[in-house]
């Protein structure tokens, strides 16, 4: 659905919502009709898009969206970046695994998953030797790593660089915006895992609040 998707540099509330009554058939029940969750994962479309409705009057500005990545759905990290003046954060938000049988990146998600072997990464110069026992480098787990290591793919988002370069980038362009906002990282099931990895490369940056 990219491509129903019009070019935006800030994307509020209510843009969202007339995206998804525009195309609420084929977001909801026409993708989760294969979903390994069924009808719970439609009920639950439902319910996010009704309160959606029911509360962006009044809220129009207080979160909204500056970037997000779709471009590469099949092999590249999906996530998007959030401005909450509410509580004063720039909010990166990790799309979980796909569950929807057949759908763009559910293979490359699920193998993503099960590398559960380790994989070593040096300390930066300034924390090496520093945490308890000395440690020099840390064990991270591979598919989660090779995800946010792997080089986007020629010609997209402008250049050939790491998810993790990309998405520092795009923060420190909110951060530059808001500096005296504070950063945080969420996301679900691979989402999650993600976001915990992401939290880590974001707080090694001295100029990431």
């Amino acid at each position: 659905l990219k491509d129903k998707f019009p070019e935006k540099e800030t994307w509020y509330i209510k843009d969202v919502n007339e995206v998804i009554e525009k195309y609420r058939e084929e977001l909801g029940a026409s993708k989760f009709k294969n979903d390994f969750f069924g009808e719970k994962a439609t009920d639950s479309f439902n319910r996010i898009t009704e309160w959606a409705r029911e509360n962006e009057a009044g809220h129009e500005k207080d979160v909204y969206m500056t970037h997000v990545d779709v471009d590469n759905m099949k092999d590249e990290m999906v996530y998007c970046i959030l401005v909450d003046t509410v509580h004063k954060r720039i909010v990166v938000v990790i799309r979980g695994t796909e569950t929807y049988f057949g759908g763009t990146g559910m293979l490359h998600n699920v193998l993503s998953d099960i590398r559960a072997y380790k994989t070593k990464e040096d300390l930066p110069e300034a924390l090496s030797g520093k945490p308890d026992g000395g440690i020099k480098h840390v064990w991270l787990h591979k598919g989660f790593h090779s995800y946010l290591n792997r080089k986007t793919k020629k010609g997209q988002d402008g250049a050939e660089i790491t998810a993790k370069e990309e998405m520092l980038m795009y923060v420190m362009r909110e951060v530059k915006k808001h500096p005296d906002y504070t950063v945080c990282c969420t996301g679900h099931s691979l989402g999650a895992s993600l976001s915990t990895l992401a939290a880590y490369y974001l707080a090694l940056d001295d100029k990431i609040p």
